[in-house]
């Protein structure tokens, strides 16, 4: 929906999601305002643009995007100095580091998992991934995929390759305050399938739909910047998104997110003793 749009149909509401977002953005210290007149000589002034979107509950969600494509390439940003035109999660999840070390490195690693052809009716298979700085978990998500892939691999690949643009994000993130990744990135698939594509030079049968994001996963692995691992299944976070799990391995992963004391040891140790019974 555009912002004009919005604003005719429900200007009230809005206004507050627009207001919300902007308070948000000074609260996370996204922008400083400045005179025109201290702008650096021959920088370049990005127009931006209203993302309005109302979710299936009712929730209005305003979000500010810069149009970086304004950005002309070696000019206005080099490859290793790519700014975040948006703010999410990973902008605002710069954590165990003290603050003062330039040279510390962050780390960022990713899972992803996927379920087959879950849709009864179009037969789509769902991704679900999870990527982390530090161990820390900035970005998952669960999400059907767009089209009808043919084999598990292939569907694989496309959940595989969602994760690793949300890691390539934070690091163009991270490096644009100048500090360090360190590299290689590690992505973790529970599909030996997957892993062998994209660490090899071989495509063939039906995965020959995925070739252009192997050529993506590969041009990252000849930088140095990304290394897909296998990881066996229950072991992966990724599985939360995708799959029904058992009371313990459930509760395993969601501690992760929700924190450690999602779940005393206590109660721990006693939802063990149910799900084994």
């Amino acid at each position: 929906m555009k912002y004009h749009e919005a604003m005719k149909k429900d200007p009230k509401g809005w206004k507050k999601a627009v207001q919300k977002e902007h308070e948000r953005m000074v609260e996370h210290g996204v922008f400083k305002p400045i005179d025109m007149n201290q702008n650096p000589k021959n920088s370049k002034i990005l127009t931006s643009t209203w993302s309005i979107k109302q979710k299936a509950d009712g929730t209005k969600r305003a979000r500010l995007n810069a149009r970086g494509f304004e950005q002309i390439p070696g000019e206005h940003y080099s490859e290793t100095g790519v700014s975040s035109p948006v703010v999410n999660e990973a902008s605002i999840s710069n954590k165990r580091w003290d603050g003062v070390d330039r040279n510390y490195l962050f780390e960022i690693t990713g899972e992803s998992d996927l379920t087959f052809t879950i849709d009864p009716v179009t037969k789509r298979s769902v991704s679900g991934w999870n990527a982390k700085l530090n161990g820390v978990s900035y970005t998952r998500k669960t999400k059907m995929q767009k089209f009808v892939k043919l084999s598990v691999t292939e569907a694989e690949c496309v959940a595989a390759t969602s994760c690793v643009r949300e890691m390539i994000y934070a690091k163009h993130f991270i490096e644009s305050l100048g500090l360090r990744i360190k590299y290689p990135m590690t992505l973790f698939m529970d599909n030996q399938g997957g892993v062998d594509i994209f660490n090899n030079c071989s495509i063939a049968g039906n995965t020959r739909a995925v070739f252009v994001r192997f050529c993506y996963i590969r041009e990252l692995k000849e930088k140095g910047w990304l290394d897909i691992k296998w990881k066996s299944g229950g072991s992966s976070s990724a599985d939360l998104f995708t799959k029904n799990l058992d009371g313990i391995t459930f509760t395993k992963h969601t501690r992760m997110y929700m924190g450690v004391g999602f779940l005393s040891g206590d109660d721990f140790t006693a939802q063990e003793e149910e799900c084994r019974e």
